[in-house]
């Protein structure tokens, strides 16, 4: 059985700015990313410990910037969400 990646049928077109930024994936992506940066950077101020998973483990770092492992966690298979679409 051959695979998305064999069939190359698909083409990939960049298209331009939406009117509406919150249909736009890539802003709405860097929308997430400054607004985690300005949640954890506001609880070190306030002195709450934020926990985040790093390298398969689960890390509580403090505001003095010390990282504790919490955990390990279980390996899990990566999702592919193209080849998933491409053979459902």
């Amino acid at each position: 059985m051959s695979t998305c990646k064999e069939k190359q049928t698909v083409t990939k077109i960049r298209k331009h700015n939406r009117i509406n930024a919150f249909d736009d994936n890539r802003k709405l992506l860097r929308y997430a990313q400054l607004a985690s940066r300005n949640a954890i950077g506001e609880s070190f101020e306030a002195g709450i410990s934020v926990v985040y998973m790093k390298d398969g483990q689960l890390v509580r770092e403090d505001p003095d910037h010390e990282v504790t492992v919490v955990k390990k966690l279980q390996n899990k298979e990566k999702f592919d969400l193209r080849e998933y679409l491409c053979h459902g």
